[in-house]
């Protein structure tokens, strides 16, 4: 399979599984949960965060309580998940 069809595929997998995935990823959410944590201890001023394959947001949910002042670009191979 060609690398552009392969990603149009998975894509295309992923976005009709959006609404599953996001309310049954326990340990994409329990690790996005302990890393924002991680992070929250951290002495950020106004950082910019690139998440590359943001899913449906588990980290940018956990994230953000604890950086008020960032700046967001979140990216995913499917639209349907972000």
């Amino acid at each position: 399979m060609r690398p552009s069809k392969l990603k149009t595929t998975l894509a295309t997998a992923f976005g009709a599984a959006a609404d599953a995935y996001h309310g049954s990823a326990d340990v994409q959410r329990e690790v996005a949960a302990c890393l924002a944590r991680r992070i929250g201890t951290l002495n950020l001023e106004s950082p910019r965060v690139l998440e590359i394959g943001c899913g449906t947001g588990f980290l940018y949910q956990a994230l953000t309580p604890n950086l008020p002042g960032a700046s967001w670009l979140l990216t995913d191979l499917s639209a349907a998940m972000v």
